[in-house]
């Protein structure tokens, strides 16, 4: 049973990784606030603050 429970927390972790680099190149682009709502929707994330 810890098989599935690293491999599903690996997987959350490399998910987060990507969503944090096409975050980090929306802003670097200078995306507006809704191209990053959707970048983070998309992976299934939600940020703690308003953009």
């Amino acid at each position: 049973m810890e098989a599935k429970t690293t491999t599903k927390t690996k997987n959350f972790i490399l998910r987060l990784l990507e969503c944090k680099k096409e975050l980090r190149k929306c802003i670097q682009n200078g995306a507006d606030p809704n191209e990053m709502q959707r970048i983070a929707d998309s992976y299934g994330f939600k940020f703690s603050k308003p953009i």
